[in-house]
């Protein structure tokens, strides 16, 4: 999505790593944001279906804690798409005349 001169970028992307046997062994979830070049990436790792324990959560960034904290907010006024990524699973891909995922 861009607005200005500015181009927001979100993504997240899941997958599973299994055993040989085919065994869920974990789960492994990135999210990342971008504002123009500024980008912030989490990453969480979360073991079996049922294990206790919280998931082992990593940030990366290049950015300092302040701008950690600018980011945010810059993306919270900003990011404003028109559809919700919840809402693609309800929609018809086929009927969209463009790819809500690059906007």
């Amino acid at each position: 999505m861009t607005i200005g001169t500015l181009t927001l970028r979100e993504s997240v992307e899941f997958s599973t790593q299994t055993s040989t046997s085919g065994e869920q062994l974990r789960t492994v979830s990135v999210h990342t944001r971008a504002i123009g070049s500024r980008v912030y990436q989490v990453r969480e790792v979360a073991g079996r279906p049922g294990e206790k324990g919280q998931p082992r959560t990593t940030v990366n960034t290049t950015l300092s804690d302040g701008e950690v904290e600018n980011f945010e907010a810059d993306w919270a006024v900003l990011w404003k798409p028109e559809i919700e990524i919840g809402e693609l699973d309800r929609l018809d891909e086929k009927k969209l005349e463009y790819d809500p995922l690059n906007v």
